[in-house]
């Protein structure tokens, strides 16, 4: 069953890949869309039992969720994100292959990116959290129809958190978050939505070569 998938899959990605390489072969220029439609999402750390103490420790990084999820919100400028995204495509792109990015209102295509999931996640109790992005990709000739469908995930570190406490795993994630200013969760999101921009340019030119 597995081993069917794998080949289904295999094919539908090289039969999205061969028309993306038919498409851009007329392509010079294309435009650039990114939304940020969705509120932050942040899962911390919890304990995995049916004892007090974990309902108890589960309970406080649950508050503690929704109190960095507000800070996170209060912190970031969706519109500034999505420059950010944008400026990371155009990098990654350079001046092509496959094409190079462009305000031409008549351009060659579109590439639409949608954030789908954003935040901070904290594998487990006590390790290092990451501000992370989940995005798709779409690219759109002007007709309308795509030629192009990816989605990718990019995560940096939170704070700054001590070597011991990352080695004993005892971060303290929430403490992490209260000691950055406004300023610095934002441009630590803006980083890693640059990088974003910069992975889906590095995929399309692997899809396209």
């Amino acid at each position: 069953m597995r081993t069917t998938l794998l080949v289904l899959a295999l094919l539908l990605l090289g039969g999205c890949n061969a028309r993306f390489k038919k498409a851009i072969a007329t392509m010079d220029d294309v435009k650039s869309e990114a939304y940020t439609r969705t509120r932050p999402n942040v899962q911390l750390g919890m304990l995995y039992g049916n004892d007090v103490v974990s309902a108890v420790v589960n309970t406080a990084q649950a508050v503690g969720s929704i109190a960095v999820e507000r800070r996170i919100e209060k912190a970031v400028d969706p519109r500034h994100v999505a420059g950010a995204l944008q400026a990371g495509l155009g990098d990654g792109l350079g001046s092509g292959p496959p094409f190079r990015l462009s305000q031409r209102p008549k351009a060659d295509g579109l590439v639409e990116m949608s954030v789908l999931d954003w935040g901070m996640s904290v594998p487990h109790l006590g390790s290092p959290g990451v501000f992370y992005y989940r995005v798709r990709a779409r690219v759109y000739v002007p007709s309308g129809r795509r030629i192009y469908h990816r989605r990718v995930t990019c995560s940096t570190g939170v704070g700054a958190p001590r070597e011991v406490s990352m080695v004993l795993g005892t971060v303290n994630n929430v403490k992490q978050i209260r000691e950055m200013s406004d300023d610095q969760i934002e441009h630590a999101f803006e980083v890693t939505a640059h990088w974003c921009g910069t992975v889906i340019a590095q995929r399309m030119r692997r899809a396209g070569g």
